[in-house]
């Protein structure tokens, strides 16, 4: 499973440059040096003062929705919606299927199947495509795009392998997207929700949970 979270305020040395290695914008990890905004390079400034990170309050997400940067993210993010659609439309083809499974490294507790490469494949093909000037951090392969570009996705094409071999019906496709290491867009298709129907939640930043397009009551 690939868990996004806000890097550390005080990263240990050496960490911006893995981070760029990653795919992760160098800027989102600096925390000694303040731009000529008044905000810490990579922050995203609030229209009220202060700034806006992952961690931020409904109003801080609103705020960061409307940050220049993001103008396209609507796009974006049913971009990650329809590309996590299509990956959960490979799941449900292939479950109870027979598929290749090898393991990473010598972790035979770490399996992976021809499924995971395949929609890791397609979704970065299709990224790649829409948004040459992203980046993309995988799951299954090698980091690919601009090492320092500031929109990188973050997929698991089959969160939840060991299961899906076994014929258990929780496992999940997750789709993220980060802006210089902040998460501001996500999908997650799974074979069942509350109405026990296959679907995306999604959301962006300033925005509520959705499930296939329909707000979901919390």
């Amino acid at each position: 499973m690939i868990t996004v979270c806000a890097p550390s305020r005080t990263p240990e040395a050496g960490y911006p440059e893995r981070m760029a290695q990653n795919g992760v914008h160098p800027s989102a990890t600096s925390s000694a040096s303040p731009s000529r905004n008044g905000t810490d390079e990579g922050e995203l400034p609030l229209a009220g003062g202060g700034t806006a990170g992952a961690a931020g309050s409904a109003s801080e997400f609103a705020e960061l929705a409307n940050h220049a940067a993001l103008a396209d993210l609507p796009e974006f993010a049913e971009t990650a919606r329809s590309l996590a659609q299509r990956g959960g439309d490979i799941l449900m083809d292939r479950f109870h299927s027979t598929v290749e499974i090898t393991f990473k490294g010598q972790n035979a507790a770490d399996p992976v199947t021809e499924v995971d490469h395949a929609i890791e494949d397609m979704i970065r093909e299709e990224v790649h495509r829409r948004y040459p000037q992203h980046g993309v951090l995988g799951e299954e392969r090698a980091n690919g795009g601009p090492a320092a570009a500031d929109f990188v996705w973050v997929i698991d094409p089959l969160d939840g392998t060991s299961n899906f071999i076994n014929g258990i019906g929780l496992f999940a496709c997750s789709i993220g997207l980060l802006h210089r290491g902040r998460p501001v867009a996500g999908a997650l298709w799974l074979p069942t929700n509350r109405f026990l129907t296959p679907g995306v939640y999604h959301a962006q930043a300033g925005s509520g949970l959705l499930f296939d397009g329909e707000a979901v009551e919390t």
